[in-house]
């Protein structure tokens, strides 16, 4: 907790600098606090990391896991609205009146289009734009890359190893950073794994190594605090894909130091035809899917406001809902 604090009070100006130009290992366990600070946090090691961005929350009082995973969460919420499946944008034309979308299931025609796509692929060119994107918009998306939080789930046969349910293991790691390190979230709501965190230029790399030395990597650094004993009792293990998944090129977005007003260049509309929504411009709640769903829903209510309320944009549950709104 005192190396926490300490990377705290360092950080906490109205710059928006490299986090690392303000901090450095100074004390016992500094050196993981900051691990776990910068990739594990935010999925860029701290020489990566706009003070900006860390500051950019506020404070919150809960931070719910859910048993049956974040996934169902989304699926319930959009369980009454209209939708297809499995259909990948390939390109949006802006160019006239209405939007076209085409789609990998045809052409979509549209007053407008909300662009909710991560920033990865954004920056891929897996969605073209007609006529392309302005200059300031592709340099926004430029200066807002994607950052990256491995996943690596390791399951046990029962045996808890006196570990707490929902609970977070840690361990002291290398001075030298960024390290090569995992910490972990114990037997989330009941569940019988351990999730592995590992994020910033490391999770890049181990990534790209595949999902099998990812599984390795990580049952070895459990061993670390846990014993040897803990492989015996090793089931199996799984990656999370998201740095290679095209739909998302990552996890979620960080500002380049110096540069994090690139977030409200990124989430300007072009013209009354297209917008931007997502964690990535997200205002305070950047990098979480409650951002995400808030941002989507505010921007959804400027698009029926822009196209003249709800009988020139159809119809839209949304405009009915009294839901907290996002300044992006």
């Amino acid at each position: 907790d005192r190396a926490f604090a300490r990377i705290n009070a360092a950080l906490d100006t109205d710059e928006d600098v490299a986090a690392s130009s303000l901090i450095d290992v100074k004390m016992p366990f500094d050196s993981a606090a900051q691990t776990w600070t910068g990739p594990m946090d935010f999925g860029v090691d701290l020489k990566d990391l706009s003070t900006v961005d860390y500051n950019v929350y506020p404070d919150y009082d809960v931070n719910y896991l859910v048993h049956e995973g974040l996934g169902s969460l989304v699926a319930h919420l959009g369980r009454a609205r209209p939708g297809s499946r499995n259909t990948a944008a390939t390109a949006v034309d802006w160019s006239g009146q209405d939007v076209k979308i085409e789609t990998t299931q045809g052409r979509l025609t549209a007053k407008a289009v909300i662009i909710t796509v991560s920033t990865g692929v954004l920056a891929s060119g897996a969605i073209r734009f007609t006529p392309d994107l302005p200059a300031a918009k592709a340099q926004a998306i430029e200066d807002v890359p994607m950052g990256l939080l491995t996943r690596i789930g390791l399951q046990f046969d029962g045996e808890r190893f006196g570990l707490p349910e929902s609970g977070f293991l840690s361990y002291a790691v290398p001075d030298e950073l960024p390290a090569e390190a995992a910490y972990f979230l114990t037997f989330p709501t009941g569940h019988e794994i351990a999730v592995g965190f590992v994020g910033g230029d490391f999770g890049w790399e181990l990534s790209k190594a595949g999902e099998a030395a990812a599984v390795d990597f990580a049952l070895g650094e459990f061993v670390k605090p846990v014993g040897s004993d803990a492989r015996k009792h090793f089931v199996k293990g799984h990656m999370s894909g998201w740095a290679s998944n095209p739909l998302t090129l990552g996890a979620y977005a960080a500002a380049r130091p110096g540069r994090a007003s690139a977030r409200k260049t990124l989430a300007a509309p072009l013209g009354d035809h297209v917008f931007f929504a997502g964690e990535a411009v997200a205002g305070n709640y950047i990098a979480l899917m409650s951002g995400a769903h808030m941002s989507g829903d505010a921007v959804a209510r400027t698009v029926i406001d822009t196209l003249g309320g709800a009988e020139g944009g159809a119809s839209c549950d949304a405009k009915h809902q009294n839901k907290r709104k996002v300044d992006p």
